[in-house]
């Protein structure tokens, strides 16, 4: 089993598209970076292996609820529906309407 170095990788990647390889475990380690000048990490992404083909590709793609490993990470991650957003609750991270006007409107 490979040990991986979290802060090693994400001093040698910027973004998940430096990667090239086939690597699940060094991929989904790199946190994509606002910008090249900026040590600011994106708090809405994440970094995925992808197959397509035979051909590996390192892929940024957006963040869900679940993707979530604590309370603070679950309160960054913005979701496509503006009437929504993530929640922590019992230890995990789920997606939720913000009001209950929110979600009736949406039940209607």
């Amino acid at each position: 089993m490979q040990i991986i170095n979290e802060e090693k990788i994400n001093f040698v990647y910027n973004y998940c598209g430096d990667y090239v390889g086939e690597d699940k475990s060094i991929c989904e380690s790199i946190k994509p970076r606002l910008d090249t000048n900026n040590m600011k990490f994106e708090t809405n992404s994440k970094c995925v292996l992808e197959e397509n083909e035979g051909y590996f590709s390192c892929m940024k793609k957006q963040k869900q609820c679940s993707d979530a490993k604590d309370s603070v990470e679950c309160s960054k991650i913005r979701v496509s529906n503006d009437k929504k957003r993530c929640f922590y609750i019992k230890g995990n991270c789920i997606e939720q309407y913000k009001t209950c006007e929110d979600y009736e409107a949406a039940d209607s």
